[in-house]
């Protein structure tokens, strides 16, 4: 046991000596977000609190610029959205050039000059958005939830794009014989990954979508996508890197190059400042690929979850495959890198089972007794229980 406690003792320290050295932002969330020039973006909305469900999801489209508040100071989180916005939304997370649709409307009921018109072209030529018949889009009326979800899977199917979650949601909503039968595939898909789950029973198909509803499928759906796509085959954000092969090791893929376009998402390029891709790498299993502003600090290294690694501990990043050069999120990001991570091996598994509990007005003298069920127990193990 004393062997036990040593080892637990020691792995405590190693972790306190890793938690100190992780960047604040890594730790802790707060109540900013970068906009697509890197620059420190805080919370203008005096209806949208840091409690409520809907925080980072509205500070994340805000900052990204997806879309803004109703004003300078009121983001109207239970407000409606229509159809001609939403496309706009979408379309801005895909880097649409609206330059190259202008005057292009096929719908009798979009102006050309109206703010979603390029959108809408595009989202029409592409397949995404077919309009509500008689060569109308009907774009200032209210999108619903079903309408939302076909939006989105028109155009993750007809571009290609992956949006797995890592999520595999079984059953489906309670209420999907009150989905339309054009929009059943989409909700049953988005549901299945979790990017659009209603109350967690159901899905409520007509209801109107509200922003903050909007706010949150966008984030979702930016977190879970790596590339998304303007043009089809035309990649126009950084994507998880699988090709060219990297010239100094033939088995794993390079870092990315940046892509163009607009609207760019956090971990998406976008703006014309430029983005760079940095992917951490064990060996050649790639970890995760975080991005940052060009001449940007990253700011952050993966997450628990997916650095993690059985029976090992992570012990660092390095910017070289012998790891002899530390990596620092704090440092300026000046290209496309590929870092490496460090493991100490854990060695030989001991595991320690805790039951809490507490037994209330009990004598100063109290003492426990440490029972061992079976097994041999060395004569220089020891267990110490403090009383507290």
């Amino acid at each position: 046991m004393f062997s036990m406690r040593k080892r637990f003792i020691s792995l405590l320290l190693i972790f306190c000596l890793v938690f100190s050295v992780l960047p604040t932002s890594a730790l802790a969330a707060t109540a900013t977000a970068e906009d697509s020039d890197g620059q420190a973006v805080s919370n203008p909305f005096v209806d949208v609190a840091g409690g409520d469900w809907y925080y980072n999801a509205v500070l994340y489209v805000y900052a990204n610029n997806f879309f803004r508040g109703t004003t300078d100071t009121q983001f109207e989180p239970n407000g409606t959205m229509t159809r001609g916005m939403f496309v706009t939304v979408l379309g801005r997370m895909a880097g649409v050039d609206v330059s190259a649709y202008q005057n292009q409307s096929s719908f009798d009921d979009v102006s050309p000059s109206a703010y979603y018109a390029p959108y809408v072209a595009w989202a029409a030529k592409h397949g995404i958005a077919q309009g509500t018949g008689e060569g109308k889009f009907s774009p200032n009326d209210n999108v619903t939830r079903q309408q939302m979800a076909v939006f989105f899977v028109k155009y993750f199917e007809n571009f290609g794009v992956d949006y797995a979650t890592g999520q595999n949601i079984s059953g489906e909503p309670a209420d999907l014989d009150k989905v339309a039968a054009w929009a059943k595939d989409a909700v049953r898909k988005l549901w299945s990954v979790g990017l659009l789950n209603g109350d967690g029973k159901s899905f409520n198909p007509a209801s109107t979508a509200t922003r903050a509803e909007c706010a949150m499928i966008c984030y979702r759906a930016d977190q879970a996508v790596k590339v998304w796509y303007a043009e089809p085959n035309t990649p126009n954000r950084p994507s998880t890197p699988t090709t060219p092969t990297n010239p100094t090791n033939p088995a794993k893929p390079a870092a990315p190059s940046t892509g163009g376009g607009g609207g760019g998402g956090s971990h998406g390029g976008g703006s014309s400042s430029g983005n760079y891709a940095v992917s951490f790498y064990d060996g050649d299993r790639l970890i995760d690929t975080l991005y940052a502003k060009r001449g940007q600090a990253l700011g952050a290294v993966p997450t628990v979850g997916k650095s993690s690694k059985a029976n090992a501990i992570l012990a660092g990043y390095y910017t070289d495959a012998a790891l002899t050069q530390p990596f620092y999120a704090e440092n300026p990001v000046t290209g496309n890198m590929n870092v490496y991570a460090k493991y100490e091996s854990l060695g030989e598994q001991e595991s320690i089972t805790i039951d809490s509990f507490a037994q209330m007005d009990q004598p100063a003298g109290i003492t426990f007794v440490i029972k061992r069920i079976s097994g041999n127990l060395p004569a220089d193990h020891a267990a110490t229980l403090a009383v507290k």
